[in-house]
């Protein structure tokens, strides 16, 4: 790929200059939050899905073709309306909702050209079957961290750019726009792309410009430059919201996680005894969402999974919810029992007991 050299298309007004200054100092504010190694750049963009299409648009002009993407089932909803994810050949997950790595490297090495990892848990593990495969097999590999802040698993997994979410709801929320993380050698190509600057042969840009606004810009660091916010309070969310939910029969989906090894948690991914009832529920103080669109119907452990998960933001503020308003929000997302099948249960416990 060349870089544009037309100065009259691409020359910078002082407007302009500004606006990049100011990106320039919030990305660097980024990278200094975030710890990112020296060999790392962090690039804003005006929200996670751009990131990730940016991205994905890099891996395809680089290959010079178009490139048949492999996904998988559960990833953030954002994520979705990317239309190379919402594209991409889907591989079912296991019965903690990630990809198996055996199921991964039974997938015929012909059949796909490059891979986008969903990291729904924040943990190192769930991503190195994959950066090891796609090493091995020299394709390329995207992380889909919109669930995660972390940087120290990206050292253990190797060089994958990734697309982070760093919209205000977020733990982490610094505004309303997201940011990729390349790799040194990738930030020149990247930004042009961003910046929607034509790019080889073709002339081929990305669809819209992924650049953030001025006042998103603005925003985030008027964000960073407040108090840092209390960085154990999503852990403390986390584990009172995983130990109420147990009480109710809910279970907490994804590997163990014991503190240290994962990074800052966006939602407390919870299976439902039972399948929800998702035009029920309420969200309540709690703000309770259901995942994201239901996956491929090929990805049947997926499905299942799917529809009894429900994210419950682990957020500072619940510390002010109580933990009967908590359990109430979790009853509601469940279907009304009949009264033949309470009836039923009541026999049951008579009978055992």
């Amino acid at each position: 790929m060349t870089r544009p050299t037309d100065p009259e298309t691409h020359a910078a007004t002082p407007v302009r200059r500004a606006a990049g200054h100011a990106t320039t100092r919030l990305e660097a504010e980024l990278a200094e939050r975030l710890s990112l190694p020296r060999e790392w750049r962090i690039v804003a963009t005006a929200s996670g899905p751009a990131a990730l299409r940016v991205l994905m648009t890099l891996e395809r002009l680089r290959a010079g073709r178009p490139l048949r993407w492999l996904a998988p089932p559960i990833m953030d909803s954002r994520a979705a309306t990317v239309s190379t994810v919402a594209r991409a050949r889907r591989l079912d997950c296991n019965a903690v909702g990630v990809v198996d790595a055996g199921d991964l490297a039974r997938v015929d090495p012909e059949s796909f050209d490059a891979l986008v990892v969903s990291d729904p848990f924040g943990l190192a593990e769930t991503l190195e079957p994959a950066a090891r495969l796609c090493r091995r097999l020299g394709k390329a590999m995207i992380v889909e961290g919109f669930a995660a802040f972390d940087s120290a698993r990206r050292a253990r997994t190797g060089r994958q750019n990734e697309a982070l979410c760093l919209a205000p709801e977020r733990p982490w929320g610094t505004g309303a726009l997201g940011a990729a993380l390349v790799h040194a050698d990738d930030e020149a190509d990247l930004r042009s792309l961003a910046r929607g600057e034509p790019r080889g042969r073709r002339a081929e840009v990305v669809a819209a410009r992924c650049t953030p606004s001025e006042a998103a810009v603005a925003a985030a660091r008027a964000e960073l430059a407040t108090p840092r916010r209390d960085s154990d309070a999503p852990h403390r969310q986390y584990e009172r919201l995983a130990a109420l939910a147990a009480t109710l029969g809910w279970t907490v989906l994804g590997p163990p996680r014991t503190r240290g090894r994962y990074a800052t948690p966006t939602n407390l991914p919870l299976l439902a005894p039972r399948p929800l009832d998702r035009n029920r529920f309420t969200a309540g103080a709690l703000g309770l969402r259901p995942a994201g669109p239901a996956p491929d119907p090929r990805c049947t452990v997926a499905r299942s999974l799917h529809a009894r998960l429900m994210l419950v933001p682990c957020e500072a503020r619940l510390a002010d919810v109580s933990d009967e308003e908590i359990r109430a929000a979790l009853r509601s997302a469940l279907p009304a029992r009949s009264a033949t099948a309470r009836s039923a249960v009541r026999d049951f416990r008579r009978l055992s007991g």
